[in-house]
């Protein structure tokens, strides 16, 4: 079990495009979200199985593109995303 858990339960309650604030996902997320996911947008890498944030988004039928500039993300269904 991973904290992260929170997060994919919270995506595949929504459907479509979700975008959200990191503050909204510290909310999301026991304990929120580690420090790094605000500095880095590798952490928002999709399809990284050795990732448990990774794991949630992609579970729930989700890829991440991080806004770090804007403090969001955009989770897209990966039936709607051309990139895959």
């Amino acid at each position: 079990m991973s904290k992260y858990d929170a997060l994919r339960d919270f995506l595949e309650k929504r459907s479509g495009t979700v975008t959200v604030t990191l503050d909204e996902l510290d909310a999301i997320v026991p304990g929120g979200l580690a420090p790094s996911a605000r500095q880095y947008p590798i952490w928002w890498m999709n399809d990284d199985p050795t990732h448990a944030h990774s794991r949630s988004w992609g579970e729930a039928g989700y890829d991440a593109t991080p806004d770090l500039e804007r403090n969001r993300v955009t989770f897209t269904p990966r039936s709607a995303n051309p990139n895959i």
